[in-house]
């Protein structure tokens, strides 16, 4: 290979909907390699920090970056997070519901998701058909794991 990222590779997805190859490092980027064709990046997108956890499932792509930032971006566009979250543990738990909202465990109100430090892995899941969409759970070093869905409008408010 003659191309590389400036600082260590922390993840490697593999892009089925793309056939790309996506790598996150610790320069602040992700970048999106054509392993058909010569060893240079078809795109790198910054990021806030450098790149702690990354994962992809179908057109979902979640990056958690060590300032506890969460990026969503969705793979039909890449260049762009279509949302970055905080991870920083503004809010707790504030229901724990009966599944009447759809939903068993609801944050309170914004973007916050309820991890203290640093977060260790993300890892995204798929839609069920159950019209709630896909999302992804986030685990951090103190042993708190938070799921959350991709889409806003089906967040538990």
């Amino acid at each position: 290979w003659l191309s590389q990222h400036a600082s260590p590779i922390k993840s490697a997805r593999w892009v089925a909907a793309t056939n790309v190859l996506a790598t996150g490092s610790w320069d602040k980027t992700i970048q999106y390699w054509n392993l058909s064709s010569p060893p240079t990046p078809v795109m790198k997108v910054a990021l806030p920090e450098r790149l702690y956890s990354m994962d992809v499932d179908g057109n979902l792509l979640v990056a958690a970056t060590a300032d506890r930032q969460v990026c969503i971006f969705d793979l039909r566009n890449p260049s762009t997070p279509v949302r970055v979250r905080s991870a920083v543990a503004q809010w707790e738990v504030r229901h724990v519901g009966s599944r009447t909202d759809n939903c068993g465990v609801c944050w309170a109100p914004d973007d916050a998701v309820p991890l203290k430090f640093q977060t260790r892995v993300v890892k995204c899941f798929p839609d069920a058909g159950n019209n709630i969409g896909p999302g992804f759970g986030l685990a951090s070093i103190e042993g708190r794991c938070s799921i959350r869905h991709a889409a806003k409008e089906r967040d538990c408010k």
